[in-house]
């Protein structure tokens, strides 16, 4: 039996460190070379063989006790059994069809082709796009059957005939391309592994006899002045007062929608996104974004000579500016003869233009592309039953509308702009259709542009952090305890989760679907879940609740530092799915969880008084069951939709790994007959604090170092 433990942990391990090194090494090598020589090997499918039954073997001699933890060990293993009968057994490829050709082909990953008991044929194949864009919102594909039954394929919806299952993947100009995966008895074996996992980490919560509910009985019974100035600019020209619109142009700006970014929205939400990109900041030098983008483009010529471009980096050398300049006017990218500095260094193929260069040059195409008209996509037309918005120069009418328009605004004519402003936005009412977004729609997403909830609430939660952790550890070395101050702290919390629930509830009714997307997305989703968490567990913690808000806090800060990029774009298609929300919420929920966990772990090491430092160790174990559980079912939650979606389950991507890595790191602790350090309070609370580098490396690591397939969350 000790041979066996042994063999259990060391296979442990090395398995977690393997997986470490491959995504280090795909990264440098790529995914091609990384199937090839560690995930397709038989030394990689024998390591799990070794760590499934030696694992196996010790939990069923050692859990015989313990039925509920037992199952969960028994569903992995059942997991494991699923994924090397699909590897086994389990047919995938790739079927090419073409309208009105039955086809009973695929072509498998090495090229040959297999053949199937029946044919399908190509009816036809529509890209559905969101209202008034070409941004592709799903792909369909109506096929027949040998009988003659229509069926449709669509992105998130799977046709099944005789055990083939048919996933839209993509399409080319002759017709649609759709992967077939047959693998009856694999799917069926790992999703009834996924049904056993989630029924033993229930019963492993709710077990009287058991270690989470012992330790929730024996403690249920105790139950920054710099950062508020973030976002201010420091450049130096003053803006000429003649190049600068009125507030009254702004005004009628206002009524206006545009297509930008893939969505109709409000002319407020591009105005100030083309602000920050240009600027750093929402405004500019007491400005709007509305009067500098206006001002932009109505005086195009003066406001090249302002110095607005911020420089992030400094430019090279060869450009002739100021390693110290923050802003940069456009006149200065351009010598005496009109040639463009920057243009140089995107000549050469072989190597890349420096980061500086190419930040800057974004912020100069925008400004060309705003000059040039082709950025403001006001006027919708329909053609053929669809409505998509359009440039002024696609239209002789339209045309003329757009020409009113910037004349009148560069001549400082307030009221025949408005009227100018007042004939388009009729054009957008009568030729809008579907495509315009509702009322309400547009109100909030003019409240959710004007409030900057996101800044306010990290500023607030900081600071208010901050000061009440003071406050607290003050009164904690007096041993002085007010029940005032503990309601006071209870009321803010509240305050603040109540607002940020309304942060995330006006992004949903702007996007129309959750917002869980994007990594900003999902930093504002998960300071919301650290709220509801510290007020869940405000008994349980010592300074919990001060931490709580500080720990929100700095999750909206990294949130608001992306501010340059915090579009709501439509859903890629893949991503309109229902099995999104539920998996990044439990997946987010969880990292709350485990944030908590090791603010725990600095308080626990902090302490001086051992019977403190134990009860500490003890909290974290009760949290840890729950955020182990909500972690390892937000994983296998995003198996089950990548089956659904294009039929593999698990691809070795990098954030799929290094969840599965922190799965195993943050197991251990609840192990402590195979790892009995992990019962001294000392240890635990150091492990659990490294352990949360796993996290950081999960979400953070992974979107701007490794890439992979769930990159997009960075965007």
């Amino acid at each position: 039996m000790y041979f066996l433990r042994l063999t259990a942990i060391a296979a442990y391990v090395i398995f977690a460190l393997t997986l470490a090194v491959a995504t280090v090494v795909e990264w440098r090598m790529g995914t091609s070379f990384i199937n090839e020589y560690v995930y397709g090997t038989w030394w990689f499918a024998g390591l799990m063989g070794v760590l499934g039954v030696s694992g196996l073997t010790v939990a069923v001699t050692a859990l015989k006790r313990n039925r509920p933890a037992l199952l969960v060990h028994l569903a992995l293993a059942a997991i494991l059994v699923g994924a090397l009968i699909t590897k086994l057994c389990g047919v995938q490829g790739t079927m090419f069809l073409r309208e009105g050709v039955r086809t009973d082909a695929f072509m498998l990953s090495d090229a040959r082709m297999a053949r199937m008991p029946m044919g399908l044929t190509l009816s036809s194949f529509d890209v559905v796009c969101y209202p008034g864009t070409d941004a592709p919102m799903d792909y369909r594909s109506v096929v027949m059957t040998d009988d003659s039954t229509a069926h449709t394929i669509s992105m998130n919806k799977v046709l099944t005939l005789k055990g083939y299952r048919f996933y839209q993947s993509s399409y080319t100009a002759e017709g649609s391309v759709l992967s077939v995966n047959y693998d009856p008895f694999g799917i069926a074996v790992s999703y009834l592994g996924y049904a056993l996992l989630a029924l033993g980490l229930l019963l492993v919560l709710i077990n009287p006899k058991g270690r989470f509910r012992m330790l929730l009985r024996e403690l249920s019974v105790c139950l920054l002045p710099a950062l508020l100035t973030v976002g201010c600019t420091d450049s130096v020209d003053v803006v000429p007062t003649d190049i600068v619109p009125a507030e009254e142009f702004v005004a009628s700006a206002d009524s206006l929608l545009m297509l930008y970014n893939d969505r109709i929205v409000p002319f407020d939400t591009y105005a100030i996104d083309y602000t920050l990109k240009l600027t750093g900041s929402r405004t500019f030098e007491g400005l709007s974004a509305e009067q500098f983008l206006l001002g932009w483009y109505a005086h195009p010529k003066q406001w090249a000579d302002v110095a607005c471009l911020r420089l992030k980096e400094p430019l090279p050398a060869q450009c002739g500016i100021s390693a110290d300049t923050k802003y940069v006017a456009l006149s200065r990218l351009f010598d005496d003869e009109g040639r463009y500095l920057l243009e140089p260094y995107f000549r050469s193929t072989s190597s890349r233009p420096p980061e500086s260069v190419r930040h800057l040059d974004e912020r100069v195409q925008l400004i060309i592309m705003l000059t040039s008209g082709e950025a403001l996509t006001f006027f919708p037309a329909t053609a053929d039953g669809v409505t998509l918005w359009q440039q002024a120069a696609d239209n002789a009418e339209f045309n003329v509308l757009m020409a009113d328009f910037k004349y009148n605004l560069a001549n400082a004519h307030a009221e025949a702009f408005a009227k100018s402003c007042s004939n388009i936005a009729v054009q957008q009412r009568e030729r809008g259709g579907e495509s315009l977004p509702s009322e309400v729609v547009v109100t909030v997403e003019k409240c959710h542009n004007a409030l900057r909830l996101t800044t306010w609430m990290f500023r607030l939660c900081l600071t208010f952090g901050l000061v009440l952790l003071i406050v607290n550890v003050v009164m904690l070395s007096r041993d002085v305890r007010s029940e005032r101050l503990y309601k006071a702290e209870v009321a803010l919390l509240l305050t603040l989760f109540v607002v940020q629930t309304l942060t995330l509830a006006m992004r949903a009714i702007v996007s129309g679907s959750l917002p869980m997307s994007t990594g900003y997305e999902t930093m504002l989703f998960m300071a919301w879940a650290l709220m509801l968490l510290t007020f869940v567990v405000r008994r349980l913690m010592t300074l919990v609740l001060p931490m709580g808000m500080l720990l929100a806090g700095f999750t909206l800060l990294v949130a608001d530092i992306g501010m340059n990029n915090p579009h709501i774009t439509p859903l890629m298609p893949v991503l309109h799915s229902p099995w999104l929300s539920s998996h990044v919420a439990t997946i987010m929920m969880s990292y709350a969880l485990f944030t908590l966990l090791a603010f725990n772990s600095v308080v626990g090491l902090t302490l001086r008084s051992e019977e403190q430092s134990r009860r500490m160790a003890k909290v974290s174990i009760l949290l840890l069951y729950p955020a182990l559980t909500l972690l390892t079912i937000g994983i296998f939650i995003g198996a089950v939709w990548a089956n659904e979606s294009w039929g593999r389950y698990w691809a070795w991507d990098p954030k799929e790994v290094w969840a599965l890595i922190t799965m195993l790191v943050y197991a251990v602790p609840l192990h402590p007959r195979l790892v009995p350090q992990m019962t001294n309070p000392k240890r635990l609370h150091i492990y659990l604090l490294c352990a949360f580098a796993c996290v950081l490396m999960t979400y953070f690591g992974v979107n701007y170092l490794l890439g992979g397939m769930h990159s997009y969350g960075a965007q």
